[in-house]
């Protein structure tokens, strides 16, 4: 993770605040065929940090949630989970 000094921070900051899950669906429209996705995602009361995660994985998104008045950041895509 180039713009952070270490990835054991992303990661421990990541255990204290985020989630991962792994969600495998059915897609009706394709014949019933399963589609696994990668699911990754933090909440913070300010955005600047999410934005250097999505600079720093090159995608995903951000957005906000106006009942919990907090940012998020999301990514589903596998090839920034290898990073």
């Amino acid at each position: 993770i180039s713009k952070f000094n270490s990835s054991y921070w992303l990661s421990g900051f990541s255990d204290g605040d985020s989630s991962f899950q792994i969600k495998i669906r059915t897609k009706k429209d394709r014949n019933n065929k399963k589609e696994i996705a990668l699911n990754y995602q933090l909440a913070l009361k300010e955005d600047t940090i999410l934005k250097l995660i999505k600079d720093t994985f090159n995608g995903g998104s951000i957005g906000f949630h106006k009942k919990h008045k907090t940012f998020y950041y999301g990514s589903t895509s596998f090839k920034m989970a290898y990073k």
